[in-house]
C-alpha cells in the first residue's frame, strides 16, 4: 500500500525550495541549528530518496535483519 502511494505521489517541482523557505521562516526561530539541518536533510531525502538508504549511510536506517 505504501509503495503504491509513493509511486503515485507527485511533488511540485519546487517542493524543496518551499520547504526550505518554511524552515527559514518558522522553524529556525524555534529549533537548534542541528535540528534545522536534520530537517533540511530529511526534506532533501524525501524529494530525492536513495534507492537503498541503509547502504547510502543515511542516519536512522540500518540493514534489514534476515
Amino acid at each position: 500500500m505504501l509503495d503504491d502511494l509513493l509511486g503515485r505521489h507527485l511533488l511540485p517541482p519546487d517542493a524543496e525550495r518551499i520547504a526550505g523557505e518554511q524552515l527559514d521562516r518558522e522553524i529556525e526561530k524555534q529549533l537548534s541549528p542541528e535540528t534545522t539541518a536534520w530537517c533540511r536533510r530529511a526534506v532533501a531525502e524525501y524529494v530525492s530518496p536513495a534507492a537503498d538508504p541503509a547502504s547510502a549511510g543515511i542516519e536512522g536506517f540500518r540493514p534489514q535483519d534476515t
